[in-house]
């Protein structure tokens, strides 16, 4: 899956508009669900980011 970053830049954290590569998710919570993606980050680190960040641009 790949994924657009809609929220403004956060250097190093992601930039806007730039296209990451999903490199696994998952679901959280038990009363509010929130999915979140694994992506490397513009450091080159992988961390995790709630879906609320980015727009999925394919499946």
């Amino acid at each position: 899956m790949k994924v657009k970053w809609k929220i403004a830049s956060d250097f190093p954290l992601g930039t806007q508009g730039k296209i990451y590569d999903v490199l696994g998710q998952c679901t959280l919570g038990k009363t509010k669900r929130v999915t979140w993606y694994k992506i490397t980050n513009d450091m080159g680190e992988t961390c995790w980011f709630p879906e609320g960040y980015f727009e999925i641009v394919e499946e």
